[in-house]
């Protein structure tokens, strides 16, 4: 069974806070036949080797060992109102009417 894993990288506060970059990237990953995923050599530079997961049912947040929660918090707005913005255009795309 291969299972997918959509991954939102957000590079936007290091540990100090500064910011570093705004760009919103997502993954697709899945895992290999012993159940690994292997993370894009971007992510695995910004987050580290030392990462901790929270997950329930639907999805996970990774993010850095040690990682302030102020930061994580931040970062998962900014997340919050990109997932929000593609439910929109979403939403408008399937209120165009098809041409053919």
């Amino acid at each position: 069974m291969v299972t997918y894993l959509s991954v939102y990288a957000l590079l936007l506060f290091n540990s100090n806070g500064i910011q570093e970059s705004d760009k919103m990237v997502k993954y697709k990953l899945k895992t290999n036949p012993v159940g690994q995923i292997y993370f894009p050599k971007e992510i695995r530079e910004e987050l580290g080797q030392n990462l901790e997961l929270i997950a329930n049912a639907r999805s996970a947040l990774i993010f850095p060992e040690g990682e302030p929660i102020n930061s994580i918090l931040r970062s998962l707005g900014v997340i919050k109102k990109d997932l929000e913005n593609r439910l929109k255009l979403q939403k408008t795309e399937a209120q165009q009417p098809t041409v053919g």
